[in-house]
């Protein structure tokens, strides 16, 4: 009868060892799924068919709220949209927009791609680099180069500065480049913005 209870007892103690290590094992395994199941963010081409926008602002030097100006070109699939924005808080002075289409807005998007429009400047890269723009180059230009509306919280806002290698912000794209691929979406820019002072 001493041997029974003990034969019981160990089988009971292997149950309760199956219970335990299973449901941990069992918890391991969804945890892996869940992972497996997050989006994997998507490159930026593939925005093309979403409604995902694109935005490069130009902020003028650090200058009285009257005459401090901001170019803004805003880029989706359906609109290209220029603005000019007076001051601070964001007053659009002057604007104007035309048509888009997907496969116009996925060429755009191929080509700031290319142009390294997503790539983030680490310190690594450049010491100087930072995440902040406060009080960055105040008598020149900050450029703010900006993927919104994102289907995947995949939202970006990078910027550089026409101070040089010393100001750089965080933009490790091709800035120039860039710019220029932003304002020749508009054919009236030059004109446009010819009284703008930046």
């Amino acid at each position: 009868m001493r041997y029974f209870a003990i034969f019981l007892v160990f089988i009971a103690l292997i149950l309760f060892g199956i219970v335990i290590f299973g449901g941990n094992s069992g918890s391991k395994s969804n945890k892996s799924t869940s992972s497996s199941s997050v989006q994997a963010p998507k490159a930026l081409p593939d925005y093309a068919d979403t409604g995902a926008i694109v935005r490069l602002t130009t902020d003028g030097p650090i200058n009285g709220d009257d005459i401090h100006r901001q170019i803004q070109l805003t880029v989706s699939s359906t609109t290209r949209t220029l603005d000019i924005i007076q001051g601070y808080q964001g007053t659009v002075i002057q604007t104007e927009s035309f048509a888009n289409n997907e496969p116009a807005y996925s060429a755009f998007l191929n080509a700031l791609y290319k142009s390294g429009y997503t790539l983030k400047l680490t310190s690594k890269q450049n010491k100087f680099a930072s995440d902040s723009d406060q009080g960055s180059c105040p008598l020149g230009d900050r450029y703010y180069y900006q993927l919104m509306n994102t289907d995947n919280n995949a939202d970006q806002s990078l910027w550089s500065s026409s101070c040089g290698k010393t100001v750089p912000g965080n933009f490790g794209g091709a800035g120039p480049l860039v710019q220029q691929l932003f304002q020749v979406q508009f054919g009236n820019y030059n004109v446009f913005t010819q009284n703008v002072g930046i």
